[in-house]
């Protein structure tokens, strides 16, 4: 994700090494490349962290078990034992017991340093490191954390069955699943340690979301709130679990922004605190990052406004001034930790690069990156901004998106219009989607990948498609653009379906061509044309009419089965109209196998479009976009764990073109 994000990391490489075409990654490598890898070689003499090394007397859980003791309560100096304990806010206790958070707070360190530099040198010595601190922290039954917070921020004296005000201890673990997703090309992060630790944050958001001290941490009125559904969201991104992040965008829009922020950009609930200025900078961090993690092409939370104009680009602006210039706070100073304020904040870096403010980043290169006081480092989750800015790029320029155009790849005017056998290696006519992101910068090479054709002669090539079995991993395609007006096309394409294929006769179908004719997802329509193989069988499907009426559909399964391990040939001729000159006549293998006149694309958009190509391999099944498909897909017993479809020889003709034109050549 998953392979939600999963897809994000070779484009993440090809940013880093394209300076002009992802000014977020590469002007953060630029500015903490030597503090990255100064941190990743401490750390290479690091030995593994486990919670299990300390236990306090206190604790009643297991030894795998966390704990840790609520920050600001102290001895009742009115009583012989001090119990139970009573607030002071914003006055942490130095007696606490802390061994388990800073356990965490090393590991984490560790490992996002050590995922940074990997991103940054590709050095597996940085990956096979960080992968050890993860086993013995996540995967090893000797030495794992439970995934559970039971017995976080405990008060002395008093039992404290469902409050939740300790959840917010992992907060330092949003930065472990990015760093996880930045390993996950390596060759030292096994496909079992992978899943193992994919398993330890499904367990550990289960019980997030289920337990009573969750529930009642998800609801709160200030930033245990955001911070809460941050973990849920950098847990989700890892799981895959694309209803939980529906739901963190749901409370960014319709809880944190409108209900804790101010008309003005501030944060009144933390304004009224002991620690007003820390707690702002933290609500703010906190906000910044569910933006970076949550914001998609559609959906960017960087520009979302309420309807009373509330938004990020005020939160920030509200900010700024007092982190330019402390002196200039209209409050009181903060009763603990103020001369520690600020340090380089995320909200500058993210808020800066989405929002195009270069102060924001002139000021983020001025501050402190690296604070030693545990007070301060306790309220900063965020160690490693490259794997933010890498994964999540949110800067909005024209290369952080690649959409090829019609006068860029058709040759006009010709019999031939387009032609691609992959031989020079390369994608650059095409258009590249993965699961639900569209104009991707570049392919992920375990999703889309030029390589040698299958059962073909040496150095012929094709187009290798995977998609892995996950939830939301559901989509590996290129793409061609449209062209403005109904046209009579030729098309042709190899197909070549693997040996090992398993041939599933309950779940769905896997398309490998079709053909769409509302550009740029107008609204979720059926494509125009579809041919998928549906347990062994070719499937042809067509859709036309009005999709705002609801188009008609209908299909044929062919006779012959599917043949895997060998290259199948389809050549297909459109007359694209809504009219009853339309005309769909389609080849396989040379052979006539479907012919039908009458209408064949929508006519009712309000434009006219040729329908545009897409190839590769789409699984609607594994779109889990909703919880009854989420329960659907976690219950399904099934032996299919990838979908693997190879393309090669794709041609597009005129109208002036002729069968013939698209044969294969007799072996």
């Amino acid at each position: 994700m998953t392979k939600l994000f999963f897809a994000a990391l070779p484009a993440l490489l090809f940013a880093l090494s394209s300076p002009a075409a992802a000014p977020g990654p590469s002007r953060v490598a630029k500015q903490d490349r030597e503090r990255i890898l100064t941190r990743a070689d401490a750390a290479l003499t690091m030995q593994p962290v486990s919670i299990t090394s300390d236990r306090s007397p206190l604790s009643e859980g297991r030894p795998d078990e966390f704990f840790s003791m609520s920050d600001y309560y102290w001895p009742d100096p009115a009583k012989p034992d001090g119990k139970p304990y009573l607030m002071r806010d914003g006055q942490s206790n130095p007696e606490n017991f802390n061994e388990h958070r800073k356990s965490l707070m090393a590991m984490r360190d560790a490992t996002s340093a050590l995922a940074a530099a990997y991103l940054l040198t590709q050095e597996e010595r940085y990956a096979a490191k960080a992968v050890e601190l993860l086993k013995v922290f996540f995967i090893d039954k000797a030495t794992r954390m439970h995934p559970s917070l039971d017995y976080a921020q405990a008060i002395v004296g008093k039992a404290t069955p469902q409050r939740g005000t300790g959840l917010i201890d992992t907060l330092h673990l949003i930065e472990v699943p990015l760093s996880i997703l930045a390993l996950r090309d390596s060759k030292a992060l096994s496909k079992e340690d992978f899943a193992s630790l994919r398993q330890w944050f499904v367990d550990y958001t289960k019980w997030f979301i289920e337990s009573p001290k969750g529930k009642n941490e998800a609801t709160a009125k200030n930033n245990h709130a955001v911070a809460y559904w941050l973990q849920v969201a950098s847990f989700a991104t890892l799981t895959g679990d694309a209803a939980l992040l529906t739901e963190c965008r749901r409370q960014f829009k319709e809880i944190f922004v409108p209900m804790q922020m101010g008309g003005d950009g501030g944060f009144p609930f933390e304004l009224a605190r002991t620690k007003p200025y820390a707690y702002s900078i933290f609500q703010l961090d906190l906000m910044a990052a569910l933006c970076q993690l949550l914001s998609t092409p559609s959906d960017n939370l960087w520009t979302f406004t309420a309807p009373d104009g509330r938004n990020m680009a005020k939160a920030v602006a509200f900010l700024h001034p007092y982190l330019a210039d402390k002196s200039s706070w209209p409050k009181a100073p903060d009763v603990n930790a103020w001369e520690g304020w600020p340090v380089r904040q995320p909200a500058l870096l993210f808020g800066g690069l989405a929002l195009h403010e270069e102060k924001y980043l002139m000021l983020w290169h001025r501050l402190k990156p690296d604070p030693q006081d545990f007070e301060i480092r306790r309220n900063n989750p965020i160690t490693q901004p490259l794997l933010w800015t890498s994964l999540f790029n949110h800067t909005s320029t024209p290369a952080a998106t690649r959409r090829v155009r019609a006068a860029d790849v058709f040759k006009t005017k010709q019999r031939i219009l387009f032609a691609d056998d992959f031989q020079d290696a390369g994608l650059a006519r095409w258009n590249f989607s993965e699961d639900d992101r569209y104009s991707l910068p570049a392919p992920t090479p375990e999703c889309i990948q030029v390589v040698d054709a299958p059962k073909m002669p040496a150095g012929t090539k094709a187009v290798r498609f995977n998609v892995e079995r996950a939830p939301n991993s559901f989509r590996s395609e290129i793409s061609l653009p449209s062209e403005s007006s109904f046209n009579e096309r030729w098309y042709a394409a190899r197909i070549f379906i693997p040996e090992d294929w398993i041939f599933d006769p309950t779940k769905g179908q896997d398309i490998v061509l079709q053909w769409h004719g509302v550009p740029g997802n107008w609204r979720p329509t059926f494509s125009n044309l579809a041919i998928s193989v549906a347990n062994d069988r070719w499937r042809i499907a067509q859709s036309y009419g009005s999709p705002q009426a609801g188009p008609t559909r209908q299909g044929q399964v062919l006779e012959e089965p599917v043949k895997r391990g060998q290259w199948v040939s389809w050549i297909i001729q459109a007359k694209w109209s809504p009219e009853e000159s339309g005309l769909t006549k389609i080849w396989r293998d040379g052979k006539p196998v479907f012919e039908r006149k009458g209408p064949n694309v929508y006519g009712t958009i309000g434009v006219a479009y040729t329908p545009y190509l897409k190839t590769g391999i789409y699984h609607p099944e594994w779109h889990v976009d909703q919880e009854r498909k989420r329960l659907a897909f976690e219950a399904e017993q099934t032996n299919v764990k990838r979908k693997t479809v190879y393309v090669t020889d794709v041609k597009i003709g005129s109208e002036q073109a002729r069968l013939e034109d698209f044969l294969p050549a007799t072996p």
